[in-house]
């Protein structure tokens, strides 16, 4: 081998080694940008089902004002739905912050103030309780 080819040579393998090097940096972005990904779709999950409660909250009380102004038995259904999705969404967060425990403990918080609430006022057809 000539001194030009053995030039070549080692040049050949510094490029090589160089875009393997670039290969493996770039491999890791990817990886971390789809972690990135996964936490940003995790945080936005947790954010409609947040979204989902309060509007079962909302649901819930403008339903038993209506009730209370009102008396009509209509309004009770739409007071039962707004308490359930209120549930349902408190049991996907539960579900959605397995992994959490700080966080489930503001949801098991949060849960037991909306029962709290919820056993204040009960609605019914026949009487109401404040």
């Amino acid at each position: 081998m000539n001194r030009t080819e053995r030039i070549l040579a080692a040049v050949s393998v510094l490029g090589l080694g160089f875009l393997f090097v670039l290969t493996l940096i770039t491999s890791s972005r990817f990886q971390a940008d789809e972690s990135y990904y996964q936490q940003a779709e995790h945080s936005r999950l947790i954010l409609i089902t947040v979204q989902d409660l309060n509007r079962g909250l909302l649901n819930a009380e403008s339903a038993q004002r209506g009730f209370l102004l009102t008396s009509r038995p209509l309004y009770l259904g739409s007071y039962a739905k707004g308490v359930n999705t209120a549930q349902s969404a408190l049991n996907e967060l539960d579900q959605e912050l397995v992994n959490e425990p700080a966080q489930r403990s503001n949801v098991a918080e949060l849960r037991s103030l909306v029962e709290a609430d919820r056993k204040s006022t009960r609605l019914n057809s026949s009487h109401i309780t404040i």
